[in-house]
């Protein structure tokens, strides 16, 4: 994660975790990205794919209002 102009941004990875295909360009990749100041979270969409990937992602995202905490 990086943080820039009070946005933090994320690259979730992911692949098929067994083998070197990734080299071959099978892997997906998902960013998100926070903006502070509208407090808004952004998930984009997914970029590439590999045998076996899930067809749909279910991020769940908890924001603790009482115990808010720096990255």
């Amino acid at each position: 994660m990086y943080i820039q102009d009070r946005m933090a941004h994320l690259l979730y990875y992911e692949d098929e975790g067994v083998n070197c295909n990734y080299e071959k360009g099978q892997y997906s990749m998902i960013t998100l990205t926070y903006n502070e100041v509208s407090r808004a979270l952004i998930i984009g969409d997914r970029q590439g794919e590999y045998p076996g990937v899930l067809k749909n992602r279910v991020f769940n995202v908890v924001v603790d209002k009482n115990n808010p905490k720096p990255f």
